[in-house]
């Protein structure tokens, strides 16, 4: 279920009408009861969108994280919940690191590179409006664990790993490894040689699919 809470009445919410496993909630998410009252210790992730019109949004991000993590230590509480917000100014990325949050996304910072690029390539936005945008037709990245992929594939060099993974294409479900996550939380996409030799255990695979790979052999 997805459970969304806001201070103010949300805009088109009835367009979610026929999604039942969406739910939506107009509380203050400040405050630790409305927290706790709608479940929030346990759940998976928790997304923190900027409040544009408060004079703060990135500072009252940081009062629900705060409030999040002290909820974190109760009985029966999700542990590690992962908290992403939204970034309004680049300058409090500290902030709200402090306050808890896992990671950080300022639509502003992408944006920027987003536009250089598109001026020297052609349609490139149209390149990075596909990736981000979720529907049947369009690829999305995906992270594929260890322990779900073949433990053979352990010393294999990225060129090594591309061809393993081939193995799996179907006509109508094609997929490419992009990148690897490794075991700290680096990520490198289609990495040189000199930064990635072969794949340790704790390694996970960068896929680009249409539809969640979760498993590979």
């Amino acid at each position: 279920d997805i459970v969304i809470i806001s201070a103010s009445e949300i805009p088109r919410k009835a367009e979610f009408a026929s999604q039942v496993h969406v739910h939506f909630v107009q509380a203050d998410p400040t405050h630790h009861a409305t927290l706790e009252k709608f479940f929030a210790p346990q759940a998976k992730a928790i997304i923190l969108l900027a409040d544009e019109d408060t004079q703060g949004p990135d500072e009252k991000n940081a009062l629900i994280a705060l409030a999040i993590k002290h909820l974190e230590h109760r009985p029966q509480s999700q542990q590690n919940i992962h908290v992403v917000a939204e970034l309004v100014k680049l300058e409090r990325y500290r902030h709200l690191k402090e306050a808890g949050v896992d990671e950080m996304v300022s639509a502003r910072e992408y944006s920027s590179g987003i536009i250089a690029q598109s001026a020297l390539f052609k349609n490139m936005s149209v390149v990075y409006q596909q990736l981000l945008t979720y529907t049947e037709d369009t690829n999305e990245f995906y992270f594929i664990e260890p322990g779900n992929y073949p433990v053979s594939w352990q010393g294999l060099s990225f060129a090594e790993l591309t061809q393993q993974v081939t193995r799996f294409v179907q006509p109508e479900q094609p997929l490419i490894l992009v990148g690897i996550r490794r075991g700290n939380g680096d990520i490198l996409l289609n990495p040189k040689r000199s930064q990635f030799q072969h794949l340790a255990p704790d390694d996970t695979l960068i896929i680009m699919a249409f539809q969640n790979i979760d498993r590979l052999g």
